[in-house]
């Protein structure tokens, strides 16, 4: 699968099932092993973005542009992730989940 950038669900669909896929490979790894292993990953998928004419400075630029961002993504995603954790350990508690508040 294939999905254009400008589908956004799409790509959410596929990024999720990329995730699934690839999230049994780290469980259980020590902290160390998988953060090397993503970072490995990181720079690979680095490594594809080139400037078109070759340029070295352009490429850096490029990258840096992109990692910038994918760092953004990565922090967003973080706080995104520390509520679903944070869910999932009162649930294993036996808490029940606070409920959702309307709006006004």
């Amino acid at each position: 699968m294939n999905p254009d950038e400008a589908d956004p669900p799409a790509m959410a669909v596929a990024t999720q099932a990329l995730v699934r896929a690839a999230s049994p490979l780290f469980y259980g790894q020590p902290a160390p092993v998988a953060g090397a292993a993503l970072a490995d990953l990181l720079a690979i998928w680095l490594s594809g973005h080139v400037d078109a004419e070759g340029d070295d400075v352009g490429t850096s630029r490029i990258r840096e542009g992109i990692l910038q961002n994918h760092i953004a993504l990565v922090r967003h995603l973080l706080a995104v992730n520390d509520l679903a954790m944070q869910e999932r350990i009162k649930a294993a508690l036996g808490e029940r989940p606070a409920p959702k508040r309307r709006k006004r």
